[in-house]
């Protein structure tokens, strides 16, 4: 005899789609947050703030969205830009989503700086090529090797053309800190396109992160890559809307019973420092994470986090002796980097690890000017959504960006 939960579950399947659908519509509409449903330029509007956006072809044919905020109205502008640029199954909307007052992107802008947020190939707002399809593989094949080989630089390169600028400010949150180091093994000449280069708990090396459940995805991404490839899994972890938001409204600041549960998932995933989440605002934080990204993006730090290197993709043993020479992946060379770097690295921080912070600073032998900052308890995601981080991390930047500038 069938039990309770079989039955339900039955009589959910045979529910048509256009009643599915029709109770979905009437969830959002009772529980939802009306800021659920806006993208980015949206919500730079709705708080006030002036944005545009433009879209950039990178060399080998992908299509990255650009969101501007144009400096606030009433500061005075010093016409230098900034680009913020996002971690992986993240987006553009991670520095405005906090609001006024909270986030790192309005508080550059009221600064008077222009600020310019990216999205990485494969996002939810960069999904285009020229050529080439979302649902084929050959769309999927990268990782953030290949954003810090074409995106970042074409990127840079439209900024300084709109803006007449000879270089800007970098700020990088987590993979957004390994596409820099990537663009800089590859093409050096770019330091000098860069004034200060910010990364927020940079991912590089990670042999001691401690999440258990991102650090298990991303070495499963890695060990598991040639069974991932027979089953045709090229994407992992999009931005799914309307179930996205269905999700992200079950965290909302009046959820009693299932928002605790929603901070104690995120806990697992970035660290436990869940008294510095605003909870009035979780719903909307998490209505745009996870935003997609490459499987392949995710095994590459599953890779260097197994090795405890910093190393460039490995594409096996045949695809290593064609792309490098040889038969395991070569390391990126630091001693590149000489544009002045400032890091900061987070205490509670579960999938980067202060350990590997300090490693990456220590072998940053060639840098113009570099520092590190420790910020006690910090989590992986306080860097973009802790209640504090603006006396204790945004400030601190600006004033160094003022200082540059």
């Amino acid at each position: 005899m069938p039990t309770l939960a079989a039955s339900v579950a039955s009589s959910v399947m045979m529910i048509p789609g256009t009643v599915a659908t029709c109770l979905l519509v009437w969830w959002m509409c009772v529980f939802a947050t009306p800021d659920l449903f806006l993208d980015t330029e949206q919500l730079v509007q709705a708080d006030g703030y002036t944005s545009q956006t433009h879209h950039v072809v990178t060399e080998d044919g992908y299509e990255l969205t650009l969101h501007r905020l144009l400096p606030h109205q009433g500061h005075r502008s010093r016409a230098l830009p900034v680009l913020m640029q996002h971690g992986i199954f993240h987006s553009s909307a991670d520095f405005v989503v906090p609001g006024p007052g909270h986030a790192l992107g309005y508080a550059l802008s009221d600064a008077g700086y222009d600020v310019w947020l990216a999205n990485s190939r494969g996002n939810f707002y960069s999904r285009r090529h020229l050529s080439l399809a979302t649902n084929t593989p050959q769309y999927w094949n990268f990782s953030w090797h290949q954003m810090g080989q074409y995106d970042l630089p074409a990127v840079i390169d439209f900024i300084l053309n709109e803006t007449r600028s000879e270089a800007l400010f970098y700020v990088g949150h987590s993979m957004g800190a390994a596409v820099f180091f990537a663009m800089l093994h590859l093409r050096p000449e770019y330091n000098r396109k860069i004034r200060v280069m910010f990364g927020l708990a940079p991912a590089s090396y990670m042999h001691h992160g401690k999440s258990p459940v991102t650090i298990p995805i991303f070495k499963s991404m890695h060990i598991n890559k040639i069974l991932l490839d027979r089953l045709g899994v090229g994407e992992i972890l999009p931005r799914d809307s309307p179930w996205h938001q269905l999700v992200s409204s079950a965290c909302g600041p009046n959820r009693v019973l299932m928002q605790p549960v929603c901070m104690r998932v995120l806990g697992h995933i970035s660290g436990y420092n869940l008294a510095n989440l605003n909870k009035t605002r979780l719903d909307i934080n998490l209505s745009h994470f996870p935003a997609g990204s490459s499987r392949n993006t995710a095994a590459h730090f599953g890779q260097n986090i197994i090795s405890g290197k910093f190393l460039q993709f490995d594409y096996g043993r045949e695809g290593n002796l064609v792309q490098y020479g040889q038969e395991k992946p070569l390391p990126y060379d630091l001693g590149k980097v000489t544009a002045p770097v400032s890091l900061y690295c987070g205490t509670g921080d579960l999938v980067i690890d202060c350990q590997d912070v300090e490693r990456l600073f220590h072998e940053l032998t060639q840098c113009r000017d570099k520092n590190l900052t420790h910020l006690q308890r910090y989590s992986h995601l306080d860097f973009l959504w802790g209640i504090d981080a603006m006396p204790r991390l945004y400030s601190p930047i600006i004033h160094i960006m003022d200082q540059y500038s």
